[in-house]
């Protein structure tokens, strides 16, 4: 079982879940938006602001899968496995009521509803008709392939830009690789617990070492 913590911010228009993988770091995340924001609270706004964004906080814990829904306005966060929440969204009974879901935790993730589903680390969204697949997720050899720049232009010569799209090139695959071990440290954590995780990463470092030395 793996546990997250999470904050959601609703309003007439949109809703919108960050998780999070400490209570510090969504507990941090809150008062960003609403000074006054406490962890598992009733939900709260600012209303000397005459605010419309409601905020709450809470943590779920899970074995395969998120399910995030939107039904009469009030947003639900459940565990939940794919095969059952795909049997859940397309038994919803009125075409207002949306879902998204993850698979599973990564840095950064979050959902948004609003005119359109948006967000990062989701599989897929339930639009009130259909399940829409999120964007392709590449595998660790595909994400390493597609993080390598081809200098050369077709007649054999180095581009222009050379140096500006060597720096954002590297700022992306440190981006990518950050956000891709951080998903690892915490998948291995909720395998092996604190004992036997730094073996499991121990792993996948001599697996990143093997594929990198791949490309030449």
């Amino acid at each position: 079982m793996a546990k997250v913590f999470y904050v959601v911010e609703n309003a007439p228009d949109y809703s919108q879940v960050n998780f999070f993988k400490t209570e510090k770091e969504a507990l941090e995340y809150g008062i960003s938006q609403l000074p006054q924001f406490d962890m598992y609270g009733d939900p709260m706004n600012d209303e000397e602001a005459d605010g419309e964004e409601w905020y709450i906080g809470d943590s779920l814990t899970f074995k395969k899968g998120i399910l995030y829904t939107v039904e009469d306005g009030d947003v639900e966060v459940r565990a939940m496995d794919e095969d059952d929440a795909r049997e859940y969204v397309k038994d919803l009974d009125d075409e207002s009521y949306v879902a998204m879901f993850f698979d599973g935790f990564t840095k950064g993730m979050y959902g948004y509803q609003g005119t359109a589903a948006d967000g990062k680390g989701y599989k897929w969204d339930w639009d009130g008709y259909d399940i829409n697949e999120s964007k392709h997720v590449p595998t660790f050899e595909q994400f390493i392939k597609e993080s390598m720049l081809n200098e050369k232009k077709a007649d054999g010569t180095i581009s222009d830009d050379e140096d500006e799209r060597r720096a954002e090139l590297l700022k992306r695959v440190k981006e990518q690789m950050q956000e891709l071990l951080a998903s690892a440290e915490f998948d291995a954590n909720d395998i092996g617990g604190s004992f036997r995780a730094p073996g499991i990463m121990y792993d996948i470092r001599k697996e990143l070492d093997s594929q990198i030395k791949k490309f030449k």
